[in-house]
């Protein structure tokens, strides 16, 4: 276990135990992410202050969770927050931006990722997301699928989905086993073809 995985493991944890009781099969992504509980994570740092006065500190750290979550692009995350009722379902105040905008901009969220947000927070992230997608996949929502493609993956989000597809296609082939081939009528008699003893069997 590394040293950044060993300072989060309790803080990953209990955001595991809220996954566990937030998701169900039909869960979708807003209630997942707004369910949170971050008040003892290590998601809040020196620079939160400075945050919260321009667009809600917080709110930006849910976003980022959609954006791992779903496997969202910048852009997709942008086009998401685009929608006012799903950034203000997030937290985000529309107040802070032009008349014309409800959320950030995509130059607004790529530099928070990469200059604002600490290497500690997104780590605390991407470690707490995989989890989080484990849950979902156990309870066979959507989000452990990762239904959308991004380009922008991470190879542990990549890993996590080519094990659910290859697990969710096992499934898939027993239960077909199961339904198609008790369904095959070959038009046989129930205890198959008789012949007698002296019979013999020819090629013509």
């Amino acid at each position: 276990m590394s040293q950044k995985t060993s300072e989060f493991e309790p803080a990953i944890r209990r955001l595991e135990r809220q996954a566990a009781e937030l998701i169900h099969k039909d869960t979708d992504l807003l209630t997942v992410v707004c369910g949170f509980e971050f008040s003892e994570t290590p998601v809040c740092d020196e620079t939160a202050d400075e945050w919260e006065a321009q667009y809600g500190y917080q709110p930006m750290v849910r976003a980022f969770y959609c954006k791992e979550l779903a496997g969202f692009t910048t852009t997709e995350l942008y086009e998401f927050l685009a929608d006012a009722e799903r950034a203000g379902t997030l937290g985000v105040d529309p107040d802070q931006f032009a008349p014309d905008k409800t959320a950030p901009g995509r130059t607004t969220l790529g530099r928070a990722w990469r200059d604002r947000f600490s290497g500690r927070l997104k780590s605390f992230i991407t470690q707490s997301v995989e989890r989080v997608l484990a849950v979902a996949h156990d309870t066979g929502n959507p989000l452990g699928m990762r239904a959308l493609k991004p380009t922008d993956k991470s190879d542990c989000s990549k890993r996590s989905e080519r094990r659910y597809v290859t697990e969710k296609a096992k499934d898939v082939t027993d239960t077909l086993c199961q339904i198609v081939f008790p369904a095959i009528d070959l038009d046989r008699p129930d205890d198959g073809t008789q012949y007698a003893d002296t019979q013999s069997i020819t090629s013509s």
